[in-house]
């Protein structure tokens, strides 16, 4: 699905990318065990997978910008609840997220409104859709709409019955058993999600010290690192 996002609005087709963001909007059932008590919550459970995603769209940001507050519903202590944040990248391009695991009051009483809704934009083509995990553990498959200029005001809905839980964990865990077993670099390489990772560390200090932070990750003698807050200051553009 996120393939198709991109290929809508690729270079290929001579769009050049333009913005790019998430909302969620989900009534957390409950935390794992594992996560009260640690320094981030959504940050590393939820936020880093749209993240991810912005990075597969759009490549590794310049500037990151975010802002934090605790879940109104979550009862352990813990500073990143409900998170939103603005990636600046160097040709133009802009992504932002949403990540809202209170959602309302619909656990209270009152009407829910839930879901992960998506919109991808380029200069020559737009796609939109809902990614369907929400719905677990009913079986909702995500959506893809897109559009180009040229096809004028034609938009076309491909539909699959695949599903994210588990359909869409198929590839990735088939090729990280089969890299395993022929001692090969696996399709998604470690390396390249420390970068990632790294994401989510600008976006937490962004939150936590309330400025614009620079994700990087150096390599040294082979390993990858998280920036150092050196590093961070040396490259941010205070607001």
């Amino acid at each position: 699905m996120f393939e198709g996002a991109r290929n809508s609005s690729s270079p290929s087709t001579g769009s050049r990318f333009s913005r790019a963001r998430t909302s969620l909007r989900f009534i957390q059932p409950h935390w794992m065990p594992w996560a009260e008590g640690g320094r981030s919550l959504a940050t590393f459970i939820m936020s880093i997978h749209h993240l991810d995603t912005f990075r597969y769209w759009l490549g590794d940001p310049e500037r990151v910008l975010a802002s934090t507050r605790p879940d109104p519903r979550t009862k352990f202590h813990h500073f990143d609840g409900l998170n939103m944040y603005i990636l600046e990248y160097a040709d133009g391009a802009r992504a932002s997220a949403w990540d809202d695991v209170w959602a309302g009051p619909g656990r209270e009483g009152a009407a829910a409104d839930i879901g992960i809704r998506w919109r991808f934009e380029g200069t020559r083509g737009l796609a939109l859709g809902t990614i369907g995990w929400p719905g677990w553990p009913e079986r909702v498959p995500s959506t893809l709409d897109y559009t180009t200029v040229e096809e004028p005001n034609v938009w076309h809905r491909p539909r699959w019955r695949e599903a994210w839980f588990p359909d869409a964990f198929a590839g990735p865990m088939a090729g990280l058993m089969r890299a395993i077993e022929d001692g090969t670099e696996p399709d998604i390489a470690g390396r390249e999600n420390l970068r990632t990772i790294a994401l989510c560390e600008a976006v937490l200090r962004s939150a936590r010290e309330h400025r614009v932070t620079v994700p990087k990750v150096g390599t040294i003698a082979g390993r990858a690192d998280l920036p150092s807050e050196q590093d961070d200051h040396d490259h941010d553009h205070p607001h």
